[in-house]
């Protein structure tokens, strides 16, 4: 049964990645075998392991930080003019994107089955002075009639539920002909996923069971739930170390002392940028979205 109250700029588009991912297979294999040495290992107990609502309210509970995912805010304001749209966001943790949307003017439904979360949102709400409407309710039974949305999205939930189809179909059920979903994940070949296996192993991780994606596996599950493809993207190093290496700022400063050295921090610049506009990015950075349309 549901219950419902009320509460009181970006740029990485990857629509155009393509042709990379023949190249791909033996790097994908390369880690899948690496992952799957992890999953022999604790493949036993990870079968007993499961995310439940205990897990959720005991985490929003305690003095978690919320973020705004700007990456996933901008692929949705890329094609949508959200003012008076009707979204929904399903598991809405923070509720901080859901707040970010109402602030552009569009209608949005918070969804979690946390109570906890629910209470969490309204206070992040009430500080922004926006309204949500907010509803508890299980994700793979949405309290909502057929075609009732012109954008259902979320983060960070797929990754825990052993039937990700059956809510993308239960998602497909409540969007409007031709509108949106957005869905995004944690992306497989990361060292976010090796930590977060032997997390489990040792029955230490915060949600008590997750799991990831390929860009393929994902891909694949929207067009099996009914949707077409609308673009894909990536965001997000770990560890953060990486994220250094990736900006140049630091190699500009130093090159202003050492002329010679200025071309080849140009060059390096170049670089990131051809392999960012590329689909390669999907198969590395810490997690991936992918944007669908009803058919």
């Amino acid at each position: 049964m549901a219950h419902s109250r009320s509460s009181g700029d970006l740029q990485l588009v990857v629509d155009r990645r393509n042709g990379l991912s023949a190249r791909l297979t033996d790097v994908q294999a390369a880690f899948s075998r690496g992952f799957a040495t992890i999953s022999r290992h604790h493949k036993m107990k990870v079968l007993d392991l499961f995310s439940s609502k205990e897990h959720w309210d005991r985490y929003w509970g305690e003095e978690v930080s919320s973020e705004i995912h700007k990456e996933l805010l901008r692929q949705i304001f890329c094609r949508l003019d959200v003012t008076g749209q009707m979204i929904l966001e399903v598991g809405a943790g923070g509720g901080l994107d859901s707040i970010a949307l109402a602030e552009k003017g569009a209608k949005v439904i918070a969804l979690d089955y946390s109570s906890t979360a629910i209470d969490k949102i309204a206070s992040n709400a009430a500080a922004h002075g926006v309204h949500l409407c907010l509803v508890i309710a299980e994700a793979h039974n949405l309290p909502f009639a057929n075609d009732s949305f012109d954008l259902v999205f979320h983060q960070g939930l797929l990754e825990h539920f052993a039937n990700p189809l059956k809510l993308l179909l239960e998602q497909n059920r409540v969007i409007k002909k031709g509108r949106y979903i957005l869905v995004d994940v944690p992306q497989t070949y990361n060292l976010y996923t090796i930590e977060k296996r032997i997390a489990m192993h040792r029955g230490r991780w915060f949600t008590g069971w997750e799991r990831e994606f390929t860009i393929g596996e994902l891909e694949s599950l929207l067009k099996t739930a009914g949707f077409a493809l609308d673009g894909a993207y990536g965001w997000g190093y770990y560890p953060a170390l990486f994220g250094w290496l990736r900006r140049t700022a630091w190699l500009h400063r130093r090159a202003q002392y050492i002329p010679w050295f200025r071309p080849l921090v140009a060059l390096l610049d170049a670089w990131w940028r051809f392999v960012e506009d590329t689909r390669l990015p999907l198969y590395y950075l810490k997690s991936i979205g992918v944007m669908g349309r009803k058919n």
